[in-house]
C-alpha cells in the first residue's frame, strides 16, 4: 500500500438511499446506457491525507462502444472539508494497471456535494470514446482538499482492484481484493435508420422523369437528348 493514505473497517453499513441513487439515478440523456459498475454494500473506507494528493482509481471493462458519459463513486465527505473532486478516465497498461494518461475529465465543485456518504456524480463535456471490451480506469481525486474519503469493498467483488497514487508517482495496489463502488454510463452512437422502401406501384423520380421524355415524340431529338441527361442525375 502506497504511504500517504489509510484504510480502516467499518460496520457494514448499507448505503441505504445514497447507493439506491449511485444505481438508479436518472439519466442525463435519453440514449445513455448503464454500463460497468461495482455495486455495494460498502463494509470499509479508504482515504487520501491532507493535503488530497493521492488518486484513486479503479480498472473495469466497457461493456457497450460510445461516448462515456458519465460516472458516479461512493464517498463520505467529512464536515467542513475542503477541495473540489476530480473524475478522470484513464488508459490502463497491458498488465491492468493503470496509468497517468487521461482520456476525460470532470470536476465537482466541493459546494455541490453533500456532507456524509454521498454519491459523487460528474458529467463529461468532452466525453472519452470507449470500446465493448476494452479496459479502461475511473480515475478519484480531490487536488489540495483536506481529505478524500472512499467506501469501498474488500471481498473482491468486482473485476479489476483498486490502485492508487501519490503524484507524481505511478499507481500501485492498494489491498488485494479491494474495490471501488462506482458505476459509469455510456452513450452509444445513434443507429442509423434506412431510407424506408418504396411502396409497391410507385415509380421512382428517375423513373418518371424518363417516362415523361418518351412522350416528347414531337419534340427534337436535342430537346429529347437533354431532358433523358435530365432524367438520369435524379435519385433513382
Amino acid at each position: 500500500m502506497p504511504s500517504g493514505f489509510r484504510s480502516f473497517t467499518a460496520p457494514v453499513v448499507v448505503a441505504g438511499l445514497a447507493w439506491l441513487a449511485l444505481m438508479s439515478a436518472p439519466t442525463a440523456a435519453a440514449q445513455e446506457v448503464a454500463d460497468a459498475s461495482c455495486p455495494g454494500p460498502p463494509n470499509s473506507n479508504v482515504s487520501a491525507g491532507t493535503p488530497a494528493t493521492t488518486e484513486f482509481a479503479q480498472p473495469f471493462t466497457a461493456l457497450n462502444t460510445g461516448e462515456l458519459t458519465r460516472a458516479q463513486v461512493l464517498i463520505t465527505k467529512g464536515s467542513g472539508s475542503t477541495g473540489d473532486y476530480v473524475l478522470s478516465i484513464n488508459t490502463v497498461d497491458g498488465s491492468d494497471l493503470p496509468t497517468t494518461t487521461v482520456l476525460a475529465s470532470t470536476t465537482i465543485p466541493n459546494t455541490t456535494v453533500p456532507e456524509g456518504e454521498t454519491v459523487l456524480v460528474g458529467s463529461f463535456a468532452a466525453p472519452a470514446n470507449v470500446v465493448s471490451g476494452q479496459r479502461y480506469a475511473l480515475v478519484v481525486s480531490r487536488p489540495g482538499g483536506t481529505n478524500l474519503f472512499l467506501r469501498i469493498r474488500g471481498d473482491n467483488p468486482c473485476s479489476g482492484q483498486l490502485y492508487a497514487r501519490l503524484i507524481p508517482d505511478p499507481f500501485s495496489l492498494v489491498s488485494d481484493g479491494v474495490d471501488m463502488l462506482f458505476t459509469v454510463s455510456v452513450t452509444p452512437p445513434a443507429p442509423v435508420t434506412p431510407p424506408p422502401p418504396a411502396a409497391a406501384g410507385t415509380t421512382s423520380q428517375r423513373a418518371a422523369a424518363l417516362a415523361k421524355c418518351k412522350k416528347m415524340k414531337k419534340k427534337s431529338k436535342a430537346k429529347r437528348k437533354k431532358c433523358k441527361k435530365k432524367a438520369n442525375a435524379l435519385p433513382v
